[in-house]
């Protein structure tokens, strides 16, 4: 079994803080939140990952990330470390406050090599979301909000992982696409956007999402039945 997949089983991870922290009618632990925590749950009990579904966007991002990374290399800053590619073994970042932790696509280290930027890879997939991101007519304050809206869970998640860390930035990636038309270079310029938000900027958020994330792991450990988890802590 990869290493990796084998360090996150029964973790909450930075990547399923938007399911975690979805809420219900008049509940503050939504259905989707629910299902996360069975998910969890289930890892813990078998100590074996859950069953992975490929998504062909996850998959796509996944093939173009390389190329992405060397868009960052070229317009942004060469002092990045991969974490696919730049350790001996993949890192898994956990925490000492529960049972989560995080992986970041990209990352500036200090001199300490402690992580002081985090710089998460989205690959843009649909058409409509190339066209929203790169649109030259759509103001780019525009695209930072609904960069902030669509990503905001996961990116508290790598910072709550990362403390040395007070910046994190979101990279919208244009894939090159496999046609005569497309000739640019994967690192021009053109096929990327960054949106940079510090620490800061997220407020008291932080620390609701921290708390979402202990009351999660508590109530794991009673072993109670998760679909009471509303009236537990009601």
């Amino acid at each position: 079994m990869d290493k990796w997949i084998q360090k996150r089983i029964g973790y909450i991870s930075a990547s399923h803080l938007s399911d975690l922290m979805s809420k219900g009618k008049g509940k503050p632990w939504g259905q989707t939140a629910i299902s996360y925590l069975y998910k969890v749950e289930m890892e813990r009990y078998l100590k074996e990952p859950s069953v992975h579904r490929d998504a062909p966007a996850l998959r796509f991002g996944r093939e173009n990330e390389q190329y992405a990374v060397s868009w960052i290399k070229e317009n942004i800053n060469e002092n990045i470390r991969y974490y696919e590619t730049d350790f001996e073994e993949k890192p898994f970042i956990t925490v000492d406050w529960a049972r989560f932790g995080a992986t970041p696509d990209v990352d500036v280290p200090d001199e300490n090599g402690n992580p002081i930027e985090i710089i998460e890879i989205k690959t843009t997939y649909s058409d409509s979301s190339i066209y929203t991101y790169f649109s030259p007519s759509k103001p780019y304050e525009k695209k930072r909000i609904e960069a902030l809206k669509e990503h905001r869970d996961q990116m508290i998640g790598q910072l709550l992982a990362c403390p040395t860390c007070n910046k994190i930035s979101i990279l919208k990636y244009c894939p090159q696409r496999d046609d005569e038309w497309d000739t640019r270079s994967p690192i021009d310029i053109s096929r990327g956007i960054i949106f940079t938000f510090t620490r800061e900027e997220f407020g008291e958020y932080i620390e609701e999402v921290k708390q979402r994330i202990i009351q999660a792991d508590e109530y794991l450990n009673t072993g109670c039945e998760l679909d009471l988890i509303n009236e537990y802590y009601k």
